[in-house]
């Protein structure tokens, strides 16, 4: 079949003619204006480029069908998660604070002056006029739950003092003589400075570990399977950004302890780590060099969290 030409008026049917008042040109695939709706060729396309009249008009309605639905279902959601909080917890014992703390969201504050507890924003004395207020008295829930906690420390520290005495007595015989003869040579600042280059010296550890980030301890562990044997102990250093979840895992792997942190979840069977120095057991989430210092010695304890 040969060829025939096309009549003008069926070209003019294919495209649209440029709405842009000094173009003009017929173009075949046209673009559609979402602003003002005009139909534009491919080299006014744009909203500058042909003068849109309503410029930045799609971008508007866009972020009226988007943002608002949006920000109407956060509202709602936040809404509703207050509501939920109002529905546990006890109120704020400022009379005026309708603040519900003790949740999830709004711990509470106790103050140990007027025995009451408090919202974050009240919690200070002069927040919530402490002078002005009498005491509470304890309920008989809360005192029994006191005389527990003071019965479970009692029974934590006998078990310290059980697991750690053959260390603090022997083995390390010039932390004692610094402890029980503070007049005497072993106690001056030359004798402690040698004592940590000793410490320095003989400590194992992550070879990795760069020596000015490196903090060097005492570290005794627990007897395996409750014996009576005698504790490893072992001079180590560890990384002072770590935290001391990851130093009792390194201590216990090096010192050969049983470690089922991660595998039970009472505390029957959960080591933790004592300082002998500052005298509390250290949290999992603190960092070892946050009150522990060179020198110093940390203890491995078996069911310290455990009520026996």
């Amino acid at each position: 079949m040969s060829n025939q030409s096309m009549p003008d008026e069926d070209l003019d049917a294919i495209g649209r003619n440029c709405d842009y008042q000094y173009c003009r040109q017929l173009d075949f695939l046209p673009f559609r204006c979402a602003s003002c709706g005009g139909t534009f060729c491919l080299q006014h396309r744009t909203e500058a480029a042909h003068e849109c009249q309503k410029a930045g008009e799609w971008g508007r309605r866009r972020l009226e069908a988007n943002i608002k639905p949006t920000t109407t279902t956060t509202t709602t959601t936040t809404t509703t998660a207050t509501s939920a909080a109002g529905k546990t917890g006890k109120p704020c014992a400022k009379e005026s604070c309708k603040t519900r703390i003790d949740t999830a969201t709004q711990p509470a504050v106790h103050c140990d002056k007027c025995n009451r507890s408090y919202c974050l924003a009240h919690r200070l004395p002069e927040e919530h006029a402490c002078s002005t207020l009498k005491p509470s008295q304890p309920t008989a829930a809360a005192t029994t739950h006191e005389s527990s906690e003071r019965e479970t420390l009692r029974k934590i520290f006998e078990r310290l003092k059980t697991s750690s005495s053959r260390f603090l007595s022997s083995g390390n015989n010039n932390n004692k003589s610094s402890r029980n003869n503070t007049s005497t040579t072993s106690n001056s600042a030359a004798s402690r400075i040698a004592q940590l280059n000793q410490l320095r010296r003989e400590a194992k550890g992550d070879p990795c570990i760069p020596p000015d980030r490196r903090i060097y301890l005492h570290v005794v562990g627990t007897a395996n399977n409750g014996t009576a044997d005698k504790p490893p102990e072992a001079k180590l250093y560890f990384d002072t950004r770590w935290k001391v979840g990851r130093v009792l895992d390194d201590a216990a792997r090096r010192l050969r302890v049983e470690n089922l942190n991660n595998r039970v979840d009472g505390e029957a069977q959960r080591l933790r780590l004592f300082h002998v120095e500052g005298g509390r057991f250290l949290e999992f989430s603190e960092a070892i060099a946050d009150g522990v210092a060179n020198g110093n010695t940390i203890v491995m304890l078996r069911g310290a969290g455990a009520p026996r």
